[in-house]
């Protein structure tokens, strides 16, 4: 059982839990088709992946890094496939040693 398949089984959302690893941290999943669109300072603004489209409306500086405070993913409406959005707020980066 893939955490896809968990969260779907006891919260009936389809939400693509394998790709927030790299869409939490403003990166697009290597490997698979794109489109972006980016801000002033040349970071992801929204970014479209595997039928869903990801907001990123709020980044923070973290060290040196800009790193995503506030992403809105929500998933493009397809045949059969209902629309659906989810919103998440990052209170606190830290690194995992």
């Amino acid at each position: 059982t893939t955490a896809e398949e968990l969260l779907f089984q006891y919260s009936g959302w389809q939400l693509p839990v394998a790709h927030l690893d790299w869409w939490l941290r403003g990166l697009p999943v290597p490997g698979l088709g794109l489109s972006r669109e980016l801000d002033e300072a040349g970071r992801l603004k929204v970014l479209r992946q595997q039928g869903w489209e990801i907001q990123y409306p709020r980044y923070a500086r973290i060290d040196r890094y800009d790193l995503p405070q506030r992403l809105t993913l929500v998933r493009v409406p397809e045949a059969g496939a209902p629309s659906m959005e989810a919103r998440l707020v990052i209170d606190r980066w830290s690194q995992v040693k």
